[in-house]
């Protein structure tokens, strides 16, 4: 987390995308059949390691804006 607060807005945001769009691709590979099951789990682990990053990027920015986390999910 230490890492986050050293950036600015600009930076957090654009890691949170990149990383947004690294699930999605892992997440593909994780629920296509096609694929064997040693690839669909290893695809689950890396979006694990992903969401956690995400979680860190948001919770960084919104330290960095002033936004309270209150872990309320809005979905």
């Amino acid at each position: 987390m230490d890492k986050v607060l050293m950036k600015t807005p600009g930076e957090i945001i654009d890691q949170l995308i990149t990383t947004n769009l690294k699930i999605w691709h892992f997440m593909e590979i994780e629920t296509d059949e096609t694929k064997t099951m040693e690839e669909r789990f290893e695809a689950g682990q890396i979006v694990i390691k992903l969401n956690k990053k995400r979680n860190e990027l948001i919770s960084g920015l919104n330290n960095l804006l002033g936004i309270e986390d209150f872990n309320i999910k809005t979905y």
